[in-house]
């Protein structure tokens, strides 16, 4: 097992390895002299700091829509419901009014600020109200319907066998001291520790479909303004069960169809709560075996035909020469297909391999029109022929062996990304209502250690097929 997991761990640490990023660069903006007046006036802060507003999340992915390989962009349909109590600071006339609910003009004083990571554009719809909870507290609801178009860098090292990772980051603009992100399963009553119906044990793999209940219903179809009425439901942060994701030339990587995870991120020197959704679709690799694949394997193989020609005045010159100029063109229509991009995809080595084919027929007649004699007679013809028809299955055999190598690297890497993910949300769970949430102090209760590692020890166990989990110290 320890070198599975120290594999895993491999592959987690190369992940997306050449989407360049700047953050070893931007380890901390925050100048020296502002760390030393921080660290030394910290104890007084912690003291008269307030506690951050828990802003319950619940994140719906409605429709995926236009996955743009050349432009790297995709648009997507999301649903975000957020309930938090409101602050002291809030009117009580104001909070009042927005008991109405057709009142579709009323705000509150405060609401939290959040951006769609990478949104090139984005609209929204809101409805915000309040009502109030079971303690007879003030809490504000707000529904947001964002359409965005996000830009985001593509893997196409394996295009056209790649596996896409469509990232979806939704976060807060607040500090962690500020605002945090918590489930909505939080409301959720206090279990024994033998009744196994409690929050924690709602998290599920993430590789499974969402789970059903007694009477079949996806459980996740209990509104999110609601569901402190209804504890059975169990929101979790992100919810697909009802998304629209067909495409007509991607299919959902079944293995792993998508992962999310809730971590702190450092953004403009502080660290903000956020929710990272990775969508994880192959692509359909018919269309280019098809239309491109084959037609330069068809190529390959007429050039074959060159040797029935005679010899003489250059026949196979020529027959060569239209052939490659052919391939040239034929080049330029699928470049048109992908991004500038600066590395070499599968299909380009494939190009690349069938066209040096084509060269080094055109090499040898040239050759043979300057040494006629040597490397004209018919036995030595012949023997080129058989020396390329060979070459040209093997090759194509060990380059069969090299992409399929490559795939299964790739969803390896997948894999290891949604399991990292699993592990997070785990603890997120395990730590939402026992975890003072700050940038500088974690305390986690004494009363509350036995039962978080005995919940560990629960989440431990794993279907038959499912990948182990990554060492606790990874994250």
């Amino acid at each position: 097992m320890p070198g599975l997991l120290d594999h895993v761990k491999m592959l987690n640490d190369n992940y997306s390895r050449r989407r360049r990023s700047n953050s070893a660069l931007l380890v901390e903006d925050i100048p020296v002299e502002t760390n030393l007046l921080r660290c030394s006036s910290s104890s007084n802060n912690l003291k008269n700091a307030m506690p951050p507003i828990k802003i319950k999340t619940h994140l719906r992915v409605v429709n995926l829509v236009d996955v743009n390989t050349v432009n790297e962009t995709f648009k997507v349909h999301l649903v975000v419901f957020m309930e938090w109590e409101a602050p002291s600071t809030e009117s009580p006339d104001v909070l009042v009014e927005g008991l109405d609910r057709m009142d579709v003009d009323w705000e509150p004083e405060w609401r939290p600020s959040f951006e769609i990571v990478g949104a090139m554009e984005m609209a929204t719809e809101n409805e915000l109200y309040t009502f109030k909870n079971q303690s007879g507290s003030w809490c504000i609801s707000w529904r947001c319907d964002i359409k965005a178009e996000i830009t985001d860098s593509m893997d196409l090292e394996e295009f056209p066998f790649d596996v896409e990772d469509l990232t979806i980051t939704y976060r807060l603009r607040h500090s962690t001291r500020g605002a945090v992100i918590v489930p909505f399963c939080e409301e959720m009553p206090e279990k024994d520790d033998d009744d196994q119906t409690g929050c924690n044990v709602q998290i599920e793999n993430m590789f499974k479909s969402p789970r059903r209940d007694d009477r079949g219903k996806h459980q996740f179809e209990v509104p999110a303004a609601i569901a402190y009425k209804n504890a059975a439901a169990g929101l979790q942060v992100v919810d697909l069960s009802h998304a629209n994701v067909t495409l007509p030339d991607y299919l959902l990587f079944k293995p792993a169809p998508y992962c999310w995870v809730v971590e702190d991120v450092r953004y403009f020197g502080r660290k903000c709560s956020t929710v990272t959704v990775q969508l994880n679709f192959e692509r359909s690799a018919l269309y280019y075996m098809v239309n491109v694949a084959s037609i330069e394997f068809c190529l390959v193989c007429v050039n074959l035909g060159a040797w029935a020609l005679p010899q003489k005045r250059g026949g196979r010159l020529v027959f060569d020469l239209i052939l490659i100029l052919t391939a040239i063109s034929f080049r330029g229509i699928l470049a048109s297909k992908l991004p500038e991009i600066g590395y070499l995809t599968i299909i380009d080595y494939y190009n690349f391999i069938c066209f040096s084919f084509k060269i080094a027929a055109f090499a040898l007649h040239v050759a043979q029109v300057w040494r006629p004699k040597e490397l004209a007679s018919p036995s030595v013809d012949e023997l080129a022929a058989m020396i390329y028809i060979g070459a040209v299955f093997v090759v194509h055999i060990i380059f069969s062996i090299y992409v399929l190598k490559k795939r299964r690297t790739r969803e390896a890497e997948i894999l290891a990304q949604c399991e990292v993910a699993r592990q997070g949300n785990i603890k997120l769970h395990h730590s939402s209502r026992t975890t003072i949430v700050d940038t500088s102090v974690d305390v986690t209760t004494d009363t509350a250690k036995p039962v978080l590692q005995d919940i560990e020890k629960e989440q431990t166990t794993l279907e038959p097929g499912m990948p182990e989990p990554l060492p606790p110290n990874m994250f």
